[in-house]
């Protein structure tokens, strides 16, 4: 009796959890989200099949631009980038801009994973071509099936892009039962391909859930499997994807489905379980924090059997991480997730705050704050390295014109309040 008693109240903490878990997450929509981008005042969420949506960050007001009312030419929304304060998107075929709330076209030809080289340029990763623009003109271009169809004669999808701290653009390429991983350091690439002598990447995948990840020093790939993969100097390592497995007990359908970084050393991963058929559906799939040395774990909400598709740390609202599934958007509150060892413990915190806003981002240098803000400054880079630090003061503005080109975090703190921004230097 008394084990019976033990079981009832394990099976009820559980679900109190599960519970208070998922009053962490806001449901933005219910569309397929592929990617998610914002500014100061909007966030973006472009979708399978019901093209892009512009959200009011404030009051969620939304606007929707697709193939009915606007320029695109499609309703599926591939990928998002701010650059010189526009927002570029790619459909499945073509590549616009977003200025003054109309969708100009800008190349019917390119489309692909979007990024921001270290020199300034627009990166463009298609299926089988990369190109730089700048002022909405190819300034480079190349086939990356020059470097792969001796390895990889039927890798034609790029899933992801990644430009590193030290400026070297990492793209993984994939088909079915294949799967590259691209570099490019400026002037030369490298394959790195099961079938390479040098730069060995010991895995094959069979979906496109492919992602990168730069963090640490080093950039991490996943494959669709309980396989996560680090480079270092040419040699892939494994790495503890299977930890997640582990603590979810399922050794077969779990997947890392994405990874996303965060400044102070730690990161998010997503995952999916199962497949959905039209005799039953996959579970909720799960996100996982890993802040260096333990993992915390959480499913998404419980009425949701989707697979998360992208992660995105939020550069403007304090504690909030973008959660993109298959069945919609979440906004997870962070803080909230940090979870107790009881549900008694500890209360859910209050939920996201809207911060003072920093601009222009991207910057050439200079950023400035909507409001003064009192605290201590630090400025990390991607790699977790701090590279400056100002122990008291308070800033209207920053000046990052002497930092090498690329992303950084800016961190803000006092007794009584924390700001931090995502900041691009062009």
């Amino acid at each position: 009796m008394l084990l019976q008693y033990a079981l009832l109240a394990a099976l009820l903490l559980m679900f109190a959890r599960a519970t208070a878990q998922d009053s962490c997450f806001q449901q933005i929509t219910d569309a397929h989200v592929l990617c998610i981008e914002e500014d100061a005042e909007k966030f973006y969420v472009g979708t399978y099949d019901r093209g892009l949506v512009e959200y009011n960050r404030v009051t969620l007001e939304s606007t929707t631009y697709d193939s009915a009312n606007s320029a695109l030419d499609s309703y599926t929304i591939r990928a998002l980038q701010m650059h010189n304060g526009m927002l570029y998107v790619s459909t499945d075929s073509s590549l616009y801009v977003l200025q003054n709330n109309e969708l100009q076209l800008v190349n019917d030809s390119l489309s692909g994973e979007l990024a921001i080289a270290q020199n300034g340029n627009l990166i463009v990763a298609a299926n089988m071509m990369y190109y730089e623009l700048s002022n909405n003109t190819i300034v480079y271009s190349k086939n990356l099936l020059d470097l792969v169809n001796f390895a990889c004669d039927m890798c034609e999808t790029t899933t992801d892009l990644v430009v590193a701290p030290d400026g070297d653009v990492w793209i993984s390429h994939f088909s079915f039962y294949e799967f590259d991983v691209l570099q490019y350091d400026g002037i030369v690439w490298t394959l790195h391909d099961i079938r390479t002598t040098e730069g060995v990447l010991p895995i094959e995948s069979w979906n496109p859930y492919n992602r990168l990840m730069w963090w640490s020093n080093t950039v991490f790939a996943s494959a669709f499997s309980v396989y996560t993969y680090a480079e270092n100097e040419g040699m892939w390592t494994h790495q503890g994807a299977e930890l997640i497995v582990n603590h979810l007990g399922d050794t077969l359908k779990q997947a890392v489905t994405d990874m996303e970084s965060y400044f102070d050393g730690s990161y998010w991963v997503g995952t999916y379980q199962g497949f959905e058929t039209q005799d039953s559906k996959s579970e909720a799939g799960s996100i996982a924090y890993y802040d260096g040395s333990n993992w915390i774990f959480t499913q998404l909400p419980t009425d949701s059997a989707a697979a998360v598709v992208r992660l995105r740390v939020s550069t403007i609202l304090n504690g909030a991480l973008f959660v993109a599934t298959t069945h919609g958007l979440y906004l997870a509150d962070t803080k909230c997730l940090s979870f107790p060892t009881s549900v008694d413990e500890e209360e859910p915190s209050p939920g996201l705050t809207q911060r003072v806003n920093i601009y222009p981002n991207p910057t050439q240098g200079v950023v400035r704050f909507t409001a003064p803000i009192t605290g201590t400054l630090e400025i990390w880079n991607t790699s977790g390295t701090r590279v400056a630090f100002v122990e008291r003061g308070t800033w209207s503005s920053i000046d990052l014109s002497d930092l090498p080109k690329g992303v950084y975090v800016v961190h803000i703190r006092s007794a009584v309040e924390s700001h931090q921004y995502k900041v691009v230097l062009q």
